[in-house]
């Protein structure tokens, strides 16, 4: 029944991706993009040693090659403008506009904007097109020379590119994972079958559960298969381990699975639960591929539970007890030492917690989604050499509407827009405004002479339509920025609004938002921030009621609820301090992790008995039960989350990396904190004729 959803599979490269199609950032970019020519477009970018003024007639070769191609609509360069320069009647002392757009100022470096059609912009085939422009270039270009692809189309170039570059290192370390713990642990032949046949289900019936829904696949959704598998293994080694604890004690394999399930059905249960709802909640992330991971993590999860606890059982009636081993007891004398002599430990906390509780006080939304990508990534190439040679390349634009013809000639309008141009050029962020006035200046303020060349200048009027609508009423105004992050741009966007309070724009005169692509990442990145948060709070809010109702003790379900959320303060302390902040990776992270990291407590919580309190020897015997589960288990999750560290794509590093070193900390918390505590706890809400303490062992 879920077959056919495979083949209705989609991975959406685009970085448009990200945004909800329906939402008020897409849609008035959308508008804007279309009412100024500014659709996705490649840049190219050529280096020379010579100044590519003095080599002309080879920029244009490269041009008319590039047009020739059928997968190219139009071509702009400064060769074009250069050879137009006799149609625009400029003051002496003035400049040609926007040419330091396109050429550096020494001329060595310029840049070439090419509009490829549409068939040959899709993700499918985008490789192959630039591809082929690229061959057509080289061969023109001296030894001497280099290229790179820059712009919104070589942005999705380098997220197909990252995505199927994952997909062939997450595939392998996988397969390692699963092989190295299924030997090292479960070295029994139907458990290993039994659990690799789990993992194939599941993987399958998710992505076809993708295809069904036609959810968006993007490149962080290359990390899906990796947390599905990690986590069914975590999930599966508490029968096992339970399993083989039974066997080991001279039960027969039948009755050691009874047994197995009923100590961990409650907490695997609630574990599944929890861990389910946490991923859910990123559903109430703004972006679509988010949503799309939570959904399908959701249903593995759920489904994973489904399969440990049907065929798992199923294949395990042919478990041999001749193949079990036996467990190494290192994590078991650790707990016992903590429930001895805990206090050093308690310290570590403090100190830990303290120096975190600085580190938070400095966590900001911070991300760049143009630094995604390793450094030797072809976009990251190119965007050092914009940014070293031209005005930056990161740009924010404005949409500027008179709301009558000939309205932007207005001497009021005028003077507003300098005035606007003037207060953004005093933040040190911004190199350089683009506005329609700078070609009134270059003409000596001649609106008639705008109107012409857009009518009866066909190269011009691809520039000028960039900037101006036909009836100078409406223009765009671009800001181009140093390398920055969502954190100064939403800064810079807060002043802008701030001034505009305190101006009196001209009568009819009105002023977008701040739009573009990278604006539109900063909004995202601090909304999916903040849905991230009340994600995470719903999240701990249930495991308080799922312990509280389960023990029927409030103080218990405040232990869990501090126990869990400690290492997620450190490590995000930590973070903070080393440089970090709320991204796209890690608001990710904080929203799934409270779901996960709460497995391990859940098993210590629920399975330890109130007599565990009062006799050391009760407490130790559950540990013994219960520690090399919850370590093996943190290991895998460890391990399998890892795998992402070495990805090529920034927010999957992000998540991998936070995730790993929560759930280490989690273990640590759990392993070496919590039965302590839980003892000391229960000891000072029991009876006050408890028998006493043992100190036996």
């Amino acid at each position: 029944m879920m077959t056919p959803g495979v083949s209705q599979l989609e991975i959406n490269s685009r970085y448009d991706a990200y945004f909800a199609n329906g939402s008020s950032d897409f849609i008035a970019n959308r508008r804007f993009e279309t009412q100024f020519e500014r659709g996705d477009s490649l840049w190219l970018v050529l280096q020379s040693e010579q100044d590519w003024r003095v080599k002309l007639p080879l920029l244009t070769a490269i041009e008319q090659v590039l047009s020739q191609q059928t997968s190219v609509t139009s071509v702009l360069s400064v060769a074009q403008m250069l050879s137009t320069t006799s149609e625009l009647p400029r003051l002496p002392y003035k400049g040609f506009p926007r040419q330091n757009s396109l050429l550096s100022e020494d001329g060595r470096i310029c840049l070439v904007e090419i509009t490829l059609t549409q068939s040959a912009a899709n993700p499918a085939r985008l490789d192959q097109s630039i591809a082929a422009l690229g061959a057509a270039v080289s061969h023109l270009l001296p030894e001497s020379s280099q290229y790179h692809w820059y712009g919104p189309l070589a942005l999705n170039w380098q997220y197909a590119n990252v995505l199927k570059a994952d997909l062939l290192w997450f595939a392998p370390s996988l397969l390692l994972l699963i092989i190295l713990c299924l030997y090292w642990r479960m070295r029994a032949f139907i458990w290993v079958v039994a659990i690799i046949l789990n993992i194939i289900i599941c993987s399958y019936l998710t992505l076809a559960l993708a295809g069904y829904l036609s959810l968006t696949l993007a490149a962080i959704s290359g990390f899906v298969p990796v947390v599905v598998v990690t986590l069914l293994l975590s999930g599966s080694s508490h029968l096992y381990l339970g399993w083989a604890r039974h066997v080991r004690q001279g039960g027969e394999p039948k009755q050691a699975m009874q047994l197995s399930v009923l100590e961990h059905l409650k907490p695997m249960l609630w574990a599944s639960v929890t861990t389910a709802l946490g991923f859910a909640l990123l559903t109430l992330s703004p972006s679509p591929p988010i949503q799309a991971f939570g959904i399908m993590v959701t249903f593995a999860v759920l489904v994973a539970l489904a399969l440990n606890l049907s065929l798992l059982l199923w294949f395990s009636r042919w478990a041999k007890a001749s193949q079990v081993t036996t467990p190494s007891a290192w994590s078991v004398s650790w707990a016992v030492n903590a429930c001895r002599q805990p206090r050093r430990y308690w310290w570590l906390a403090v100190i830990a917690t303290l120096a975190a509780g600085g580190g938070l006080t400095q966590l900001t939304v911070r991300d760049d989604p143009l630094g995604y990508f390793s450094d030797d990534n072809p976009l990251s190439q190119a965007r050092e050499v914009l940014q070293q040679q031209f005005a930056g390349a990161n740009h924010i634009y404005f949409q500027l509407d008179s709301q009558r013809p000939q309205g932007l000639l207005r001497p009021e309008v005028v003077s507003f827009t300098n005035r606007f141009k003037r207060f953004l050029l005093n933040h040190p962020q911004v190199t350089s405004v683009d506005t329609y006035v700078d070609w009134l200046k270059a003409t000596g303020v001649s609106g008639q002479t705008l109107t012409r060349l857009l009518v009866d200048s066909p190269e011009l009027s691809h520039m000028l339509r960039r900037e101006i609508d036909g009836q100078l009423s409406t223009s765009a105004i671009t800001l181009h920025l140093t390398s920055t992050d969502t954190a100064s741009m939403l800064a810079l966007e807060h002043d802008i609004n701030a001034w505009l309070t305190t101006q009196t724009l001209p009568e009819q005169l009105t002023l977008s938002q701040a739009l573009g692509p990278q604006m539109m990442f900063a909004r995202l990145s601090r909304d999916n921030g903040l849905n991230m948060m009340m994600s995470f709070a719903v999240s701990a809010l249930f495991l308080m009621l799922v312990v509280g109702c389960l023990r029927r003790s409030t103080s218990l379900a405040l232990l869990a609820l501090v126990m869990n959320l400690l290492p997620i303060l450190w490590v995000f302390g930590l973070w903070s301090v080393l440089g970090g902040g709320i991204s796209l990776g890690s608001a990710v992270a904080v929203g799934i992790i409270m779901g996960i990291i709460v497995d391990d407590s859940l098993h210590l919580l629920l399975r330890l008995p109130q007599q565990a309190a009062q006799q050391r020897r009760v407490m130790n015997v559950m540990l013994a039960q219960i520690t090399p589960a919850i370590s093996l288990t943190s290991l895998i999750l460890v391990a399998g989350f890892s795998i992402g560290i070495l990805s090529d794509f920034g927010p999957i590093r992000d998540l991998s990396l936070l995730s790993a070193l929560m759930i280490l900390a989690a273990w640590w918390v759990d392993l070496l904190l919590l039965p302590n505590l839980y003892m000391r706890l229960m000891r000072r809400s029991s009876d006050a004729s408890s028998p006493p303490l043992l100190r036996s062992d």
